[in-house]
């Protein structure tokens, strides 16, 4: 029998202008060391008007202390409103955050974007 443990982390950006490397409400570090996988699932299905995109990243901590944009995964570029999707990261470090790009349309007064990060160890 195989043990498998997974934390679950539910990243949201609410209300946001167009802007790159954008925090989530509440800006997280996920701990990831010694995890086998991390599987990300965005869901744009809050953001209901315009014609907003997004571009979903992952910043990664490679010294203990400092996240960095140059340091990135980019899960998805160019996500319309209402998508649904994955990414599989294979690489772990000791942590990592979420940002995001939103780059053709601010999202208005209570939409959103989300972006859920499972760790497996």
């Amino acid at each position: 029998m195989v043990n498998i443990n997974v934390a679950k982390y539910t990243l949201t950006w609410t209300e946001q202008v167009i802007a790159d490397n954008v925090a989530p409400d509440t800006d997280t570090a996920i701990p990831t060391e010694n995890c086998s996988e991390i599987l990300c699932c965005w869901d744009t299905n809050g953001a209901d008007t315009g014609a907003p995109d997004f571009d979903f990243h992952i910043e990664v901590d490679i010294d203990g202390t400092n996240y960095t944009s140059s340091h990135y995964a980019t899960l998805a570029s160019a996500v319309a409103k209402d998508v649904r999707g994955s990414a599989l990261l294979t690489v772990p470090h000791r942590s990592i955050k979420a940002r995001l790009d939103v780059n053709t349309a601010n999202l208005a007064a209570a939409e959103d974007v989300t972006l859920y990060i499972y760790v497996f160890r």
